[in-house]
């Protein structure tokens, strides 16, 4: 993994959040079987959202949440990554005005990310026990006057 790719979501992390998402849910009398169709939906879409492949779909890049819209997700300024937190649609995110897309926008490593972390581990592993260390937390602090995007307006 090269600087800026790291972990989104530690393994453990996701494991309680989707079993927290569908314990009530079943429940509440979901059947099994299609509680693991969601979740495995929910699974591809979050490998799709999050992947490099380039891969393009026109016009419904403003209503799907797909990679080219979501990485300004991962931006890693707040209040500019603060966008497109859809995960199958944008739908809430035009109506509640998160949604954000340039299309001129490319992005590097660089600028995807956590800014309060510029040293954050790049090996997989490392990023693994990250959370677990004292030096794990994230602390908010203001990037440095050169580490403010060039590009970034909401719209």
């Amino acid at each position: 993994m090269r600087r800026g790719e790291e972990v989104k979501k530690h393994p453990l992390h996701q494991t309680l959040e989707t079993s927290a998402g569908f314990a009530p849910l079943l429940l509440a009398g979901l059947p099994t079987d299609v509680a693991t169709a969601a979740a495995v939906a929910a699974a591809v879409q979050l490998l799709l959202q999050h992947s490099n492949a380039d891969y393009r779909i026109g016009a419904l890049k403003y209503v799907l949440a797909l990679n080219e819209g979501h990485r300004f997700h991962h931006l890693k300024w707040a209040g500019i990554g603060d966008v497109n937190f859809g995960l199958f649609t944008l739908i809430w995110d035009h109506l509640l005005g998160t949604f954000s897309y340039d299309p001129a926008r490319r992005f590097t490593s660089d600028d995807l990310g956590m800014a309060a972390k510029p040293h954050y581990p790049t090996a997989y592993l490392a990023q693994l026990a990250e959370p677990f260390k004292a030096s794990g937390s994230c602390h908010i602090t203001s990037p440095a006057a050169d580490d403010t995007p060039a590009v970034g307006a909401r719209g």
